[in-house]
């Protein structure tokens, strides 16, 4: 089981791509993620006057996804990250993530949402272009 656990609606709206049966282990083990998830992009239209305005710090479109999924417990969270050489730890500056819950991520970044789980899955749709 895999991309097919993805409604077939949203598979037609969206380009959504798959890596380690990421929709098997979130039917699993993180079916209340998967569920905001799959609701969120159900209900999210992609408007071209939205995205010729832009937003400066944050579009309408990443406000609404915040909004549907801070309704639904997800949060922001800040991590601090470091990479060590030769044993030796140097900090990196804070990375920030708009959506998490449960050790589960989701991300809008330019043209893709990417969601990440705490074992390692990936998954992203892709918005459609020309809209």
């Amino acid at each position: 089981m895999g991309i097919e656990l993805i409604p077939w609606a949203l598979r037609q709206k969206f380009h959504i791509e798959e890596r380690l049966h990421a929709a098997a282990i979130l039917q699993k083990d993180f079916p209340d993620e998967l569920r905001d998830i799959l609701g969120c992009l159900d209900g999210f239209v992609l408007k071209k006057s939205e995205v010729l305005v832009g937003g400066g710090n944050k579009t309408s479109m990443s406000k609404w996804i915040d909004s549907y999924l801070n309704a639904r417990g997800w949060g922001e969270r800040s991590f601090d990250t470091a990479v060590v050489v030769d044993g030796t730890p140097k900090e990196t500056p804070t990375h920030r993530i708009d959506n998490f819950k449960n050790w589960y991520v989701f991300t809008v970044d330019g043209e893709r949402a990417q969601s990440y789980g705490n074992s390692g899955e990936t998954r992203s749709a892709r918005m459609p272009s020309g809209a």
